[in-house]
């Protein structure tokens, strides 16, 4: 099971980040989180440990991601695969969010706005 990303370098430095800054605050929060980096070249993949509980902490990340505009603005892929298949979170999520499916994450975000580095960090959610 992982999760993989990519993203578009341009709007990265267009948003005042560096490539760098968000690689860094992806392996922090994922490691926090108690999963493991497994590729941090072009693409970004994030494994599990072998636990029993690897599920729901991806699926405790795809919460946390679904809810930073910073990183639905900056991503081109997030895929998760599991068993041999795969789904496209990042065409999911933008889908929902232009239905107006996911009202709780607006609300949420009200609640949290956080400016500068605290937007990078997901743990200051």
């Amino acid at each position: 099971m992982t999760m993989e990303f990519t993203f578009d370098n341009e709007k990265i430095k267009a948003a005042g980040y560096t490539t760098e800054s968000i690689y860094e605050a992806m392996k922090s929060n994922f490691k926090s989180k108690g999963l493991r980096c497994v590729n941090e070249g072009e693409v970004l993949v994030f494994g599990e440990i072998g636990d029993n509980n690897d599920y729901g902490k991806m699926i405790g990340m795809m919460s946390l991601l679904t809810c930073q505009d910073w990183f639905l603005d900056i991503a081109s892929t997030w895929i998760f695969r599991e068993n041999g298949g795969y789904e496209d979170v990042l065409r999911q999520v933008k889908e929902k969010l232009a239905k107006g499916e996911l009202s709780w994450r607006k609300n949420l975000n009200k609640k949290r706005r956080k400016t500068g580095a605290e937007r990078l960090s997901l743990h200051l959610l």
